[in-house]
């Protein structure tokens, strides 16, 4: 009985393998195209613009950068911290001791976050105080 039914459902045991692998490729895959293909809309109107003796936007040469606009470092570190200690406290409610190193985890990366932060201001700091 256990190898009928193990053959019956021998295509899963072959195809959810193959998907968690080729998943992620597909993924990077899409993202890639559609990058380029910005990319090619990209060059195509600094063509039109230049071809028509226009000026080019700056903003064309050099869009904002998206780490910009997910906010400061102090932010992400400090938030890092409060998920850290959220989920550790969530898997030791739920009686789930051995999980809680992952919200250890999660809290040990915004602590070193935050770290760098301090460092990089005291850094700040020094070079302010030698220019006076």
């Amino acid at each position: 009985m256990d190898a009928q039914l193990f053959n019956e459902h021998l295509w899963l045991l072959v195809m959810i393998p193959l998907a968690a692998i080729a998943l992620p490729a597909v993924i990077v895959f899409v993202v890639l195209y559609f990058r380029q293909q910005r990319t090619v809309q990209m060059v195509e109107a600094i063509k039109y613009l230049s071809d028509r003796g226009q000026p080019i936007p700056p903003e064309l040469l050099d869009p904002p950068r998206q780490d910009e606009k997910e906010g400061s470092p102090l932010f992400q570190a400090i938030t890092l911290l409060g998920v850290g200690v959220g989920l550790a406290i969530m898997f030791y409610m739920l009686g789930l001791r051995f999980l809680s190193g992952i919200g250890a985890l999660v809290f040990c990366i915004g602590a070193a976050q935050l770290l760098a932060v301090w460092i990089e201001g005291r850094q700040g700091n020094k070079s302010g105080n030698a220019a006076d």
